[in-house]
């Protein structure tokens, strides 16, 4: 056969498959019901291109520490919200609903081995597709899933007890969770903000979490409001305010701004490079005092951030100067701010304002 025979019975043949596979697919032979498990090869090939794709895509992450304080109770939390229902957890069988999905989505106590860190970090982050994990909320907010690992990391290692104690459940449970996807049974409002932020709003799950307590209602109210429409991207706090009616919203801004916290001093202290900042602000690059808004006395549109731990206030200070925090108006006035500032006097008066804090507000140090 001459070349050019070969080159026409080479399209030919590939002409005939292609419609072949057209024919294949406009014939609705292939049955796509999630109760019929998949070819082995269509197995095999999603599985082996996932894997590689995580390994892939998840190069250049760098872990932070995972033992961060709190770190891995505020995981706890957010995994028996958002991730028990599918996963199952100690003590805690997955939801029937998801024992039939395709595929069923694996208990992650074995499955969390077969990863690094920065490659959970990446499926947190992203999701996958052909399996039903979906992606962190806000996807800008890296920042939030390494919280999750590292409490990924340690589910291994824990028990039933050990779990309720991380995720703030009570130790013995005295109602029937419910088995669906989903937020859990014991999760009404109030419950699952003080999960993270505290019976009093005070004393936290850690520095990562801000105190509530003695907040200015108008602030609560509208940051509970920007979290439901993302226009303050966060995939935790999305996640625990989407649902929430305006009636909600309102009764939980009272009840926490209602809690009793203590007025801790404003004294400027003229040895701190922060106490100048919170107190005077650098006027010739044009950044204010933070304590005109930021005090007890201060506008009721704006936080007390005297209750607020110094890795808090960093981060927010990171988020603002990135432009991760929001497209809000208030955000139009904290971000360039927060860009003024170099990371030495972001940190000087994020440790300041935590000094002025009262006792007990950073929140709990164990993981």
């Amino acid at each position: 056969m001459t070349g050019r025979g070969l080159v026409v019975a080479g399209l030919t043949i590939v002409a005939g498959g292609l419609a072949a596979a057209a024919l294949f697919v406009w014939s609705g032979i292939y049955n796509v019901s999630a109760s019929r498990q998949h070819l082995d090869v269509t197995t095999w090939i999603l599985d082996t291109l996932r894997r590689h794709s995580v390994r892939t895509h998840s190069l250049g992450i760098a872990a932070p520490p995972l033992d961060a304080p709190g770190l891995v109770r505020l995981g706890a939390v957010h995994y028996d919200l958002a991730c028990a229902a599918c996963h199952g957890a100690p003590g805690r069988p997955a939801s029937a609903l998801a024992d039939a999905m395709l595929p069923t989505p694996p208990p992650l106590g074995p499955a969390v081995r077969e990863w690094s860190p920065e490659e959970l970090s990446w499926i947190v982050l992203n999701g996958q597709k052909y399996t039903g994990m979906p992606a962190w909320v806000a996807p800008r907010r890296g920042d939030e899933v390494w919280a999750v690992v590292a409490f990924l990391r340690r589910l291994p290692q824990i028990d039933a007890a050990e779990y309720r104690r991380l995720a703030g459940l009570p130790t013995q449970s005295s109602t029937v969770r419910a088995p669906g996807i989903g937020v859990a049974t014991d999760a009404e409002p109030m419950a699952m903000c003080r999960r993270c932020h505290g019976p009093s709003g005070a004393r936290t799950v850690g520095p990562l979490v801000p105190p509530l307590a003695g907040q200015p209602v108008r602030y609560l109210a509208r940051a509970l409001s920007e979290y439901a429409d993302g226009t303050r991207p966060s995939g935790i706090m999305q996640f625990a305010a989407r649902g929430l009616d305006a009636a909600a919203v309102g009764r939980l801004a009272r009840a926490f701004a209602a809690k009793a916290s203590s007025t801790p001093s404003h004294e400027p202290d003229p040895t701190d490079p922060g106490s100048r900042i919170a107190h005077e602000g650098i006027p010739e690059r044009g950044i204010p005092p933070c304590l005109t808004c930021h005090s007890g006395e201060a506008d009721p549109r704006f936080p007390r951030l005297a209750g607020f731990s110094a890795t808090y206030l960093e981060r927010q200070l990171r988020l603002w100067r990135d432009d991760v925090r929001g497209r809000s108006g208030y955000a139009a006035i904290m971000r360039p701010i927060a860009r003024r500032l170099d990371p030495g006097e972001a940190a000087s008066v994020a440790a300041y304002l935590a000094r002025l804090a009262p006792a007990g507000a950073e929140g709990g140090g164990a993981p």
